[in-house]
């Protein structure tokens, strides 16, 4: 995976708990890296799973939440 842009370029990352935003998470985070996540929960089937799955991985890689 290649950036287009410097990660200073950008001030959060997306992440829905989701394979995809978890990926750019991780990517980032190995980049050396570690932006402000913000998560919404939108109160679907899995909301609260993904919401508490996000805040772990937020605490567990020192990632701004």
């Amino acid at each position: 995976m290649k950036l287009l842009f410097k990660p200073s370029e950008f001030n959060f990352i997306a992440v829905s708990g989701g394979i995809d935003s978890m990926v750019l998470a991780d990517f980032v985070l190995r980049g050396g890296h570690t932006k402000p996540i913000v998560h919404f929960n939108h109160g679907t089937e899995f909301g609260d799973k993904a919401q508490k799955f996000v805040f772990n991985y937020a605490g567990d890689n020192d990632f701004p939440l």
